[in-house]
């Protein structure tokens, strides 16, 4: 339990930042209050919270909101414990979330679509702005198409002028 920690203890962190990083902490200081925990905002729940001050990759970072009585804090910016076998179960957790994600991909994007249709039929006014949305992309895909189209003219009219020039020059006597 994190209430066990004192100086010199070691927690292992998971970032879950910008990027996925795995670190072990060496606690500087951990203080207690008895207060609602700033991560379950809305909730009542009154009991001991921490508040750790960790040496964490040689900077002092300092980590609210731990509960007391718990094993494992998930707070906004890392996955908290003292225990590595719990990361360990975490982290293979959190990987096969992932890899579930990915796997379903292309269900998800098919939801996207099936979702798209049930809201306009649901709404009017979402119809209208999808159907909006819809034309205005279409317009721009259309003018994007038309930009290299009016490039190669250009490129072709241009090469012809100079055909032109060179062949009209050659032919000019005096």
């Amino acid at each position: 339990m994190f209430a066990n920690l004192s100086q010199g203890s070691l927690i292992h962190i998971l970032s879950l930042n910008d990027s996925i990083k795995y670190s072990v902490g060496t606690v500087e200081n951990v203080s207690y209050n008895n207060t609602t925990n700033p991560y379950q905002v809305g909730m009542q729940n009154m009991g001991s919270f921490l508040t750790l001050r960790v040496n964490l990759n040689g900077k002092s970072t300092t980590i609210e909101g731990i509960p007391a009585n718990s094993t494992l804090a998930k707070t906004n910016d890392f996955l908290i414990t003292e225990n590595k076998e719990i990361m360990i179960a975490q982290a293979e957790g959190l990987l096969q979330a992932s890899k579930d994600i990915v796997n379903n991909i292309d269900k998800y994007k098919n939801n996207i679509k099936q979702y798209n249709e049930v809201l306009k039929q649901l709404s009017p006014q979402y119809a209208k702005e999808s159907d909006r949305d819809t034309a205005i992309s279409d317009l721009y895909t259309r003018v994007g198409g038309l930009d290299s189209k009016l490039d190669s003219i250009i490129s072709a009219l241009s090469a012809n002028n100079k055909n032109s020039n060179s062949n009209g020059n050659n032919s000019i006597k005096k």
